[in-house]
């Protein structure tokens, strides 16, 4: 119950700042910028961000090393996106991610954790998180969709 009220809080906060700068593009692409009264024409706009992980590294506490595990999550949340100009298009090159993970690879009923990741290169994600269930941490490395 408390997992479904952490996703339902997480989910309805970004509506309710809808109506603010940042986040003016949410649902919708970015449209080519005329340049900024500051003389930048870069941008930050936070969009909603899908994530599916190739490789986990999970600490195993009782050992004390890391194990790996590959496809074995997926996730959803908000990144704060930065946007340039290339060829005529707003394109994101980097950005910070907060999501919250579905984990299928350390029980058979599953578990949620949350992360916060670093985007690079417009597609690939890296970054720490925990599984709330088991209370271990974890290391992911995996590609990102933004919308």
């Amino acid at each position: 119950m408390k997992r479904l009220l952490l996703l339902i809080v997480f989910l309805t906060a970004t509506l309710c700042v809808s109506a603010q700068g940042p986040f003016s593009y949410f649902l919708k692409p970015v449209p080519v910028n005329s340049v900024r009264a500051d003389g930048s024409s870069t941008e930050w706009y936070f969009k909603p961000t899908a994530q599916l992980t190739a490789i986990q590294f999970t600490y195993d506490k009782t050992e004390k090393l890391f194990k790996s595990s590959s496809f074995s999550s997926a996730g959803i949340g908000v990144g704060l996106k930065h946007y340039i100009e290339v060829d005529g298009k707003m394109v994101n090159n980097y950005g910070i991610n907060a999501l919250i993970i579905f984990d299928a690879s350390q029980s058979s009923t599953g578990s949620v954790g949350a992360a916060i990741t670093i985007e690079a290169l417009r597609f690939i994600n890296i970054g720490p998180g925990i599984n709330l269930k088991d209370k271990q941490l974890f290391v992911l490395v995996g590609g990102v969709w933004t919308f």
